[in-house]
């Protein structure tokens, strides 16, 4: 495990770094007072990096659940022995009395040394994602020992098996079987990675069976509600940055500056549309990378649209540079006034990453065509459609939005940090530049 991870980090990575034990020797920090019993839990920092990433990977399920604004704890739980259990014939190695770490029935010797006797009763790690209401939202419960550092580590163990499991996953997602799952609204396919020691609650509805599509809107509402209540309260806070663990922000300007030093547009008159703007936030980010040109974007949740433009309102931009933000479902209606003759670029950050997972009824076409075919038409022609996915990865971008009978083609993929880990290689986050063709 000390392989070189990414370093993008922020700050989900640091409330869950407060709860994973440093990189000492068990027993010589004040927070985890543990006696030595082994080996360390960590060996180097960058060790212990690439264990964080791994959490954060599991816990969100390869990105597909939103744990921004959650803090975590490591939990530990006792498990009494099971009836069957047998005890050992060898009594526990004698512990110091500063130690809290061993349960078991406890004798104090002539040496002042407690004798413990193995009771078969363990200690059960539980590392628990906690949201700003107190919600337990996701867990990983992996490994068990007679003490915490045994159970550290046998929980280590656990999340390296887990992990292994999700990344073995990015390269079947986009088989047939996938894709039907998530055409019809069965799987999440690459942020599949759920069994034992991954629980996602409260569970309202089977695990594989996805929200109706009026529930899902209600979620995004109430959400955005309570981002608008929170703006409102303090303007400074404008909600959620989507994927900023990631610094996909940072990656899509990144690819933006090549694609215009390569000519494909001119940030001083190109029209921007963003699919999904929810706060808006990408739109303020071009804005301050001097994109001049006319800025719109779109949701089909008013209260993110609400939201959208009292950020605006808030950050008193200049006149000429304000940025129009409209209410819009792009599976249902067809484009409002803000359309005009079309768009130079048109992103997605996240969107089709939701869309793709909703169902439809028998007879209608998979929601993925329809996204396909509406986005071709928001672009001009040599347009530019920029997708940022945390669910699937290059290939099948390309596979569902640029087949060969479609209006796009793939052009080019920002650069994000790859990370090893079990022996596989993969990353988070992919943005996807296609091109709509001239005869489209």
């Amino acid at each position: 495990m000390g392989n070189e991870v990414s370093t993008a980090k922020g700050p989900m990575y640091n409330r869950l770094s407060a709860a994973i034990p440093p990189v000492k020797q068990l027993g010589h920090d004040d927070k985890w007072n543990y006696v030595d019993l082994g080996p360390k839990l960590f060996a180097t920092e960058p060790d212990r990096e690439q264990f964080l990433f791994a959490l954060l990977t599991i816990l969100t399920q390869n990105g597909s659940q939103n744990l921004t604004d959650h803090d975590f704890k490591l939990l530990f739980s006792r498990r009494e022995a099971p009836a069957s259990w047998i005890p050992p014939q060898v009594p526990a190695p004698p512990t110091p009395k500063s130690s809290f770490a061993r349960f078991g029935k406890r004798s104090e010797s002539q040496d002042g040394s407690e004798q413990v006797v193995d009771d078969g009763s363990r200690v059960v790690p539980t590392l628990v994602a906690i949201s700003p209401s107190g919600v337990i939202t996701a867990k990983i419960e992996e490994g068990e020992g007679r003490d915490i550092p045994e159970a550290l580590r046998a929980f280590r163990r656990g999340v390296e098996v887990r992990l292994t499991d999700v990344l073995g996953r990015v390269g079947e997602v986009g088989g047939a079987k996938a894709k039907e799952r998530a055409v019809s609204g069965t799987g999440n396919g690459m942020a599949e990675a759920r069994g034992q020691g991954i629980t996602r609650v409260p569970v309202k509805r089977a695990v594989d069976e996805p929200p109706a599509y009026a529930d899902v809107k209600r979620g995004w509402d109430k959400a955005y509600t309570r981002e608008l209540s929170n703006h409102a309260t303090a303007p400074d806070d404008e909600g959620t940055i989507w994927f900023d663990e990631s610094n996909a922000e940072d990656a899509v300007c990144q690819l933006l500056d090549r694609l215009e030093e390569e000519g494909h547009f001119d940030r001083t008159t190109a029209r921007v549309l963003d699919l999904g703007t929810g706060n808006g936030h990408m739109l303020f980010t071009l804005r301050e990378e001097e994109w001049e040109g006319e800025l719109v974007g779109v949701d089909y949740s008013a209260t993110s649209v609400e939201l959208a433009r009292r950020i605006g309102e808030a950050r008193e931009l200049e006149e000429g540079q304000e940025v129009t933000f409209e209410e819009w479902d792009m599976l249902n209606q067809p484009p409002g006034d803000w359309f005009g003759e079309g768009f130079e670029v048109v992103l997605d950050k996240g969107t089709f990453d939701a869309i793709s997972l909703m169902p439809r009824e028998d007879g209608e076409a998979p929601v993925s065509d329809v996204y396909r075919r509406t986005a071709e038409g928001l672009a001009k022609t040599n347009g530019l459609f920029v997708v940022t996915s945390c669910n699937w990865t290059k290939e099948e971008l390309c596979r569902w939005l640029a087949p060969i009978e479609g209006g796009l083609e793939f052009l080019q993929e920002a650069k994000y940090p790859s990370f090893k880990f079990g022996g596989s290689t993969g990353q988070s986050v992919v943005t996807v530049a296609f091109q709509k063709k001239a005869e489209a």
